[in-house]
């Protein structure tokens, strides 16, 4: 698209003023390699804990542990 057909108003800023060189469209985005609130859930109930399970020790993740108890 050319500079002399481009309708410069609502939504439509000039051109020349879009981004500037290096700098990102959404610079306030989410950070790069940031988990989401799930998978962090997720990562931490399939963590193993050791527990006493009749007198010998176990290794069990923590979402079996909420469920046993």
């Amino acid at each position: 698209m050319s500079e002399q057909n481009y309708v410069v108003g609502y939504k439509k800023p000039p051109q020349h003023t879009r981004f500037q060189k290096g700098q990102s469209g959404n610079p306030r985005g989410k950070v790069m390699g940031r988990k989401n609130y799930r998978t962090e859930f997720l990562e931490e109930l399939s963590e193993k804990v050791t527990v006493s399970e009749n007198g010998r020790p176990r290794k069990l993740s923590k979402q079996t542990l909420v469920i046993k108890r």
